[in-house]
């Protein structure tokens, strides 16, 4: 392809002499470019712009799969900068690619992760509904089947990754560095952006016992905790099963005591 713009398309199977195996400038929207080849320079993709699309298993000797692009928004290829813009470097799960069939396996990290403001058409490649779930997937068929939380498993449902980051993260990440992981802010229900924002006990005083205050969200259990001194391994349970809006507990047991340590522990309901 040479310039002009593909909607829904698989571009697959073409070679160049010199830039540009599969499209060269451009605009592809929500297609699949893969097992193309040029001689030069952009195996797949030579310039253009590329919105929601799989640039994939192509091959040259400068930029296997994309060369000096205009702009490439939420889009799945090696040649990308993972996070930015939208766009993944995980390998997108093609059913069986050495046949050409490039349908996404159920599993696989584009689905659900397009940007909807891309879409053109209401149908994809096979001619059926082209949004299934909130988000487009990127490339130009979409998943038919039920839409996992969770795509790829991690333990932090996708929506909560592209409200904060707009993109996979890792688990154990903490880019805001104050030292709980992404998969613990998530937990928390906490700002993983900003280092102020994590999961503490809030407040403590006295009154009829010993009051202590927690952040609470909704979609958590909390759990109220108390040692008598921090080398103690063993801890008493004061209270389990605490349930967002409630997010202190007053302690009548150990409140007397001459020392004593609180922990409030939060998990998924």
């Amino acid at each position: 392809m040479f310039y002009g713009t593909a909607n829904n398309c698989t571009i697959s199977g073409n070679s160049a002499s010199s830039y540009g195996g599969g499209l060269y400038s451009g605009t592809a929207n929500n297609c699949t470019i893969s097992g193309n080849s040029a001689q030069n320079s952009g195996g797949g993709m030579f310039e253009g712009t590329a919105n929601n699309c799989i640039v994939w298993f192509n091959v040259a000797p400068n930029g296997n799969d994309l060369f000096s692009p205009t702009a490439i928004r939420f889009t799945c290829s090696p040649d990308v900068a993972h996070g930015v813009d939208g766009n993944s470097t995980n390998a997108p799960g093609f059913v069986d690619a050495v046949n050409g069939n490039y349908r996404l396996m159920s599993n696989s990290p584009c689905i659900n992760w397009g940007d909807n403001a891309y879409v053109s058409g209401a149908l994809d490649l096979d001619g059926l509904p082209r949004i299934v779930g909130d988000y487009v997937d990127m490339g130009a068929y979409e998943f038919q089947g039920p839409i996992v939380a969770d795509q790829n498993g991690d333990g932090i449902p996708d929506d909560w990754k592209r409200t904060w980051f707009g993109f996979n993260v890792d688990p154990a990440g903490n880019p805001d560095g104050d030292d709980f992981s992404n998969l613990e802010e998530y937990i928390a229900g906490t700002d993983p952006t900003d280092p102020e924002s994590y999961f503490a006990i809030t407040n403590a005083f006295p009154a009829s016992g010993f009051v202590v205050e927690w952040p609470a969200v909704s979609g958590r259990w909390y759990t109220v905790l108390w040692t008598p001194e921090l080398t103690n391994t063993t801890t008493q349970v004061l209270q389990d099963g605490i349930a967002y809006p409630q997010h202190s507990y007053t302690d009548t047991v150990y409140h007397a005591e001459s020392a004593g340590f609180y922990q409030v522990e939060a998990r998924l309901q």
